[in-house]
């Protein structure tokens, strides 16, 4: 994680505040999320985690375990650190934290800290993300459900009115057919172009394309109809597999909201 990288971020949003009021009035529904993410050199892996968990412990010891956030990997060797901010006013909370987290432990130990992060990972970039619990199905996962599966759906920004009604559809099914597999749906914000973000939970790979097959099978020619006309308002799609890091997050909650 580059620490500077967020302080950066964080100047950039709050003189984007002013000229958001309009976005932030039609983005009333839902929950914002500032997702950091590094792609770690594979080789790195070790040494990132290593350096990971002294943040995650040192946030838990001198800030009392705030700002919370999730730590998750993908195969592609990207770590994200989600961070719930509720608006874009409370992006300044995570420079905050990071200020106090600087106090507590002395400027050099958090310097030295940080720096255990050097030139373990390649790139990095910071995005805000909208979770929307009314677009989600069955969304709280067990603790037990670390494996995790995105699905990246990039909307057409001319049909991105009629994408919205398509995922309502979705959830529509899905409580019709009493599917037992749920789903977190999110909205890509600053940083990203339109995306629906569609995420899901098992214990294991080999569990979530079981269940996947399953649920198929459950919404039949129906979900097959809908599939098709959700790629009418998708430019390209993409997916990536990957599992949540308890030991590297900052999390209090006994369910995981990403």
């Amino acid at each position: 994680m580059k620490f500077y990288s967020l302080l950066k971020f964080t100047l950039s949003i709050a003189a984007l505040v002013s000229v958001l009021s309009t976005k932030a009035q039609d983005a009333s529904k839902g929950v914002l999320y500032l997702v950091h993410e590094d792609h770690v050199i594979p080789e790195k892996v070790a040494m990132y985690e290593k350096a990971a968990k002294g943040l995650a412990d040192a946030m838990t010891k001198y800030n009392n375990g705030s700002p919370m956030y999730w730590v998750a990997s993908r195969d592609d060797f990207s770590y994200i650190y989600v961070i719930p901010v509720n608006n874009y006013a409370g992006i300044d909370m995570v420079d905050n934290a990071f200020g106090q987290l600087s106090k507590a432990m002395g400027k050099d130990a958090m310097e030295a800290m940080m720096k255990q992060y050097d030139g373990t990972f390649s790139t990095h970039r910071d995005l805000l993300v909208r979770y929307r619990a009314d677009l989600s199905y069955m969304p709280d996962f067990p603790a037990e459900n670390t494996f995790r599966h995105w699905d990246y759906y990039y909307i057409n920004p001319e049909k991105e009115k009629e994408a919205m009604e398509i995922a309502k559809e979705w959830k529509a099914l899905f409580e019709k057919k009493k599917v037992p597999m749920g789903y977190r749906f999110n909205l890509g914000d600053i940083g990203l172009e339109p995306v629906f973000i569609v995420v899901q939970s098992a214990k294991s790979a080999t569990e979530y394309y079981t269940k996947s097959q399953e649920v198929d099978k459950l919404l039949g020619e129906e979900g097959e109809a809908l599939m098709n006309k959700t790629w009418t308002v998708v430019t390209h799609f993409e997916h990536k597999n990957g599992k949540l890091h308890p030991d590297l997050s900052c999390m209090t909650s006994t369910t995981s909201k990403k």
